[in-house]
């Protein structure tokens, strides 16, 4: 159904990307894989019959189309300077202040700014001028936490830009309760300013699929029982290193079980070296990149998902694993708990506990009623996180905003 009166909204990420990273991607992966999934967001609401434009930034000085459809057009313009040394140190993105005279010329309604806050420093310039305008201005906090001022010295800075941005911008978004949480304690902004709003998941891409038929599409063995790991290989924060250790003796013992990890990272060497050192190399599967399009490929051939992180956001592969009703194992930290429901939806797991890991696994190998109760719940949970309906939540809330 599309709204009455249309608006014009921009969605802005403050990121840089190089060469090296487009030209390493597919245009309309591209989008989706850098973006956080806004092109998603600008073709719902352009369903809704309003004009969208999505903007990232260039580090090549250049400026082109990624993808353009009815009602709506994602591009990059380019990046034309970075801050002298020694503040460089600090903050390493490029910046281009001539996009405030670019948003004017859109005549925007509504101007979404997206990504950590730390990355922010172009949005603190861009947000008083575009309030100055008249513009309306939300700013949608993905991935980390708010920054605790406390915890390091160069901590002071990036807590005084996120106190000028939550002061200038309209609505703050939280992709969960407890970012909204930090930002009250840390005195960013007050509780009427914070809205929650999760990530979405294209449910007409990941849905339940034949299992046999995407096996065969992958060229993986039918014998074969799998599981599944999507993250980059960088620890702290992401850490394969221990789900491997906890079920290498148990992948070992039983000859019809594989896993399959996708990722890249700086720890990926050390990765492999561990594969070799548990005599795991017949064992496991590694692909580097996998296109977005062939994600639901190896949700359905996984008889299992494994997440183990120390900290995130709201992580999507939570929602693709949910709406492929493939069974998920994750960390017991507050952002999943927010998604997965301990043996309601899912299996929660405290952090690097390896005992805790490998009796998940067996679980959902073992119990097919837990197994095939905690998808049929994780289907249905996924229902109210599809972008059509994230979209029309966001639109609603643009509306209210508007009145004011």
């Amino acid at each position: 159904m599309k709204d009455s009166k249309k608006l014009t909204i921009i969605h802005l990420q403050a990121t840089s990307f190089g060469k090296y990273m487009y030209k390493s991607f597919s245009k309309k992966d591209f989008g989706i894989s850098l973006m956080g999934y806004q092109p998603y967001l600008c073709e719902e609401q352009g369903k809704l019959g309003h004009k969208v434009v999505g903007i990232l930034f260039s580090k090549d000085g250049k400026s082109f189309i990624i993808e353009k459809r009815k009602n709506y057009v994602f591009y990059f313009l380019p990046s034309l300077f970075q801050l002298p040394f020694p503040l460089n140190k600090i903050y390493k993105e490029p910046l281009n202040f001539g996009i405030f005279f670019q948003i004017l010329k859109i005549k925007p309604d509504i101007v979404h700014l997206h990504g950590l806050f730390t990355y922010h420093l172009l949005h603190l310039f861009l947000i008083p001028l575009l309030k100055i305008k008249g513009i309306k201005v939300f700013s949608h906090l993905r991935g980390l936490d708010p920054v605790n001022p406390f915890k390091k010295p160069v901590f002071f800075f990036f807590y005084f830009v996120q106190f000028l941005l939550c002061r200038f911008s309209n609505k703050i978004l939280c992709l969960n309760k407890k970012a909204g949480y930090l930002l009250q304690k840390f005195k960013l902004c007050k509780k009427n300013k914070v809205e929650i709003m999760p990530n979405g998941i294209n449910i007409d891409l990941f849905k339940p699929k034949d299992k046999a038929s995407c096996i065969k599409k992958l060229n993986l063995d039918p014998n074969f029982r799998y599981i599944l790991l999507v993250n980059r290989i960088a620890l702290p924060q992401k850490d394969p290193f221990t789900v491997l250790e906890s079920i290498k003796d148990y992948v070992l013992k039983n000859k019809d079980i594989k896993l399959v990890i996708i990722g890249d990272g700086p720890d990926l060497p050390k990765l492999k070296k561990k594969i070799k050192e548990y005599n795991l190399m017949n064992k496991v599967i590694h692909y580097k990149f996998v296109t977005h399009d062939k994600m639901p490929l190896f949700y359905n051939v996984a008889d299992c998902f494994i997440l183990h992180s120390k900290f995130e956001g709201m992580p999507k592969v939570v929602l693709e694993a949910f709406a492929t009703k493939t069974p998920v194992i994750a960390s017991n930290i507050h952002s999943i708990r927010y998604l997965v429901k301990h043996k309601k939806n899912g299996i929660l797991v405290e952090f690097q506990n390896k005992n805790q890991i490998l009796k998940a696994v067996k679980m959902i190998f073992s119990d097919d009623k837990l197994r095939d109760n905690i998808v049929t719940n994780a289907f249905n949970f996924i229902q109210d996180f599809t972008w059509e309906k994230i979209s029309y939540n966001l639109i609603k809330l643009y509306r209210k905003e508007l009145k004011k």
